[in-house]
């Protein structure tokens, strides 16, 4: 018996050892350590990722070391020296060494800070990056992030030009150059998320890129066609940040508008968004009171999203083609709770609950089964004052039953995430959008492009002479956030550049989801001392994030991003211009820190071999008294009976 237990005690301590190696092994993966990868810079590397850093002038090619070749999935560089860096042709071409042949996901993310002078001068710089040839199904995401509000940099007008990527994040605190017709011209961009300057519009310029999903994110006090212009892009998302104003004489409701996220602190009031009846997806975000009517004439809206605030369904009722519902579910009491659950039940309504800490009820894992997703174990739902609980919920498998589909109007699962559009021709704006835009757009916001080029050249002299630029174009302030993931609350948000994971920022449609409602940084988060803000929906992030697609690549997903302020004042301008500084330069030294190498803790180790030793000695010691005992009970000398009767025989 006492063998078996020692024994016993053996295999579980081997097995207990076995688990903690592993997840020691698996913590190391995952820790940056020092590595050689990019010859002059200072690398960290995971088993996954490697972020370069270098504040010293960029050579004409980089230079990719041999040992570290082939075993990335994604790339960041960080360009942070006081001087002027100039990027060449060829400059960041061996970036493609880097990748892992097998990855299905390849990000590629670069950071350009503190310069004196940044020059991207030539065409089509970033295009040649990744891997030739590669696989149709493989995920191209890439993001450029500047972070010097000081200095424009002279950028060349066809930057993008013939650009071919799953997924591209831009954030600049100045605007390009070049108009989006030029810059994208040619491109093939699945989703392209802008925020940080503008990027001005010239509906008159021939396009021939192919572009998605546009994401806007910007702070901006008003909707009009001045903040938002018209680009040409298949599907069009705004995401306006402190909307204070919901009356515009000019209101960007062009005809590829799609999905409008609304951040505000103030009362929504009754038909805010009259001028939309095109909008599918509505999110607002607000702690503020929403009037009843507010979405009064919204009749294609098919989902919606309410954060923050206290849910309505009186407003739910008053949308009948509405699919979808997402909000924050615990804000709801007990009955209000039931009426949604059997919506949902009933197959009227796919609702999803915001997550909100780890409580565990029946009305939370009713709608993860609903969602696909694994739920929780709550407890006695058979016994749940709700109907639609307790008539969906087995008792013998203490799980919930799936709900129908719900059918959206292309016929698509509202239970599930909607698959994107391929998209294979380029886009034309409407003729009546190109009207509404001239309209609304002051007489001196579309110059010749010679004229635009001269002002955005005496822009960039004045601001090198230490003269800040003619017309400020961003509010500045901190932020980060993709990613995704997660989150939803903008007021309290998290940190700054990345959308990672997202790795994380990816493109499907969950993914974009989770990418694009990560709140914009800089002045995007900038307002009355706020921090950054995010929204997402988890995904995943949707990131995701991370993810976030994206996968996360991580986004880790995170990107500070500024924002220019929709008013466009000169004052604010220059108050955000010195916190976004202080917020980049505070960034930099946090990526320039590098921390010691940690080496492997052999304390584990030799607690689980002391461990062993002291059950083997114990067990000896058990044996050994066991053998002392059994020895001293047994006497060869005879009985006292036996020996009587051998002398009785005798």
């Amino acid at each position: 018996m006492l063998r078996t237990v020692f024994l016993s005690l053996i295999l579980f301590v081997s097995l207990s050892s076995t688990s903690l190696l592993r997840k020691s092994i698996v913590r190391r993966q995952n820790e940056p350590e020092t590595c050689h990868a990019i010859e002059g810079f200072d690398c960290k590397c995971t088993y996954y990722r490697v972020t370069c850093t270098s504040d010293r002038d960029l050579p004409s090619s980089i230079k990719v070391l041999q040992d570290e070749q082939q075993k990335y999935q994604s790339v960041e560089l960080v360009i942070n020296g006081e001087r002027a860096q100039t990027v060449h042709d060829y400059t960041f071409e061996p970036v493609k060494q880097l990748y892992k042949p097998a990855a299905d996901n390849l990000e590629f993310r670069i950071k350009f800070e503190k310069f004196s002078e940044l020059h991207l001068s030539s065409p089509s710089i970033f295009n040649k990056v990744f891997p030739d040839n590669l696989p149709s199904t493989v995920r191209k995401i890439m993001a450029l992030e500047v972070y010097n509000p000081l200095v424009q940099p002279n950028d060349n007008a066809h930057l993008f030009a013939n650009l071919n990527v799953d997924s591209l994040e831009l954030y600049v605190l100045y605007p390009f150059r070049g108009t989006f017709q030029q810059l994208f011209n040619g491109a093939d961009i699945k989703f392209l998320r802008l925020s940080g300057g503008d990027i001005r519009s010239d509906v008159s310029q021939p396009f021939t890129g192919n572009i998605g999903r546009l994401e806007l994110a910007k702070q901006a006090s008003q909707l009009s066609v001045q903040n938002f212009p018209a680009y040409p892009a298949h599907e069009l998302i705004i995401n306006a940040f402190y909307v204070t104003d919901f009356t515009s004489e000019h209101p960007p409701n062009y005809s590829n508008l799609g999905e409008v996220r609304i951040y505000s602190q103030e009362r929504i009031p009754a038909n805010a968004f009259r001028n939309y009846p095109n909008l599918h997806t509505l999110s607002i975000t607000t702690d503020q009171e929403i009037d009843p009517h507010a979405l009064d004439g919204l009749h294609n809206l098919e989902k919606l999203t309410i954060k923050d605030a206290k849910p309505s369904l009186e407003l739910l009722n008053n949308l009948p083609n509405v699919k979808e519902f997402e909000t924050n579910v615990d804000k709801l009491n007990e009955g209000e709770q039931c009426d949604l659950v059997g919506k949902l039940a009933n197959g009227q309504v796919a609702v999803q609950a915001i997550p909100n800490g780890y409580t565990c009820t029946c009305v939370s894992a009713y709608l993860d089964t609903a969602s696909g997703r694994y739920p929780c174990d709550a407890q006695n739902c058979e016994q749940s004052s709700c109907a639609a609980i307790r008539d969906n919920f087995d008792a013998a498998t203490r799980t919930f039953k799936t709900p129908s589909p719900i059918k959206r109007l292309d016929g698509s699962d509202a239970l599930r995430p909607r698959e994107p559009k391929v998209y294979t021709a380029p886009f034309q704006v409407a003729s009546q959008d190109q009207e509404k835009f001239r309209q609304g757009s002051p007489q001196h916001a579309q110059p010749s492009s010679d004229q635009e080029s001269e002002t955005a050249q005496e822009s960039a002299d004045k601001s090198q002479d230490g003269m800040p630029p003619a017309h400020p174009t961003v509010t500045a302030g901190t932020d980060q956030g993709q990613d995704g993931d997660e989150d939803d609350n903008f007021q309290k948000d998290q940190n700054p550049h990345h959308p990672d994971s997202a790795s994380q920022t990816g493109e499907t449609n969950q993914e974009e989801d989770g990418e694009s409602e990560k709140g914009v940084t800089g002045g995007d988060n900038q307002h009355g001392g706020h921090g950054p803000h995010k929204e997402g929906d988890g995904t995943h992030r949707e990131g995701d994030g991370t993810h976030r697609e994206g996968d996360g690549t991580h986004k880790e997903g995170d990107g500070n991003e500024a924002s220019k302020d929709g008013e466009g004042g000169q004052e604010h301008g220059s108050h955000s211009d010195s916190d976004q500084s202080a917020d980049a330069a505070a960034t930099a030294d946090d990526t320039n820190t590098q921390p010691t190498k940690k080496g492997f803790s052999w304390l584990p180790i030799i607690i689980i071999v002391a461990a062993i030793v002291a059950l083997l000695l114990i067990g000896l010691i058990i044996l050994i008294i066991r053998k002392r005992r059994s020895g001293a009970g047994y006497n060869p000398t005879p009985t006292s009976e036996h020996a009587g009767g051998t002398t009785a025989k005798a």
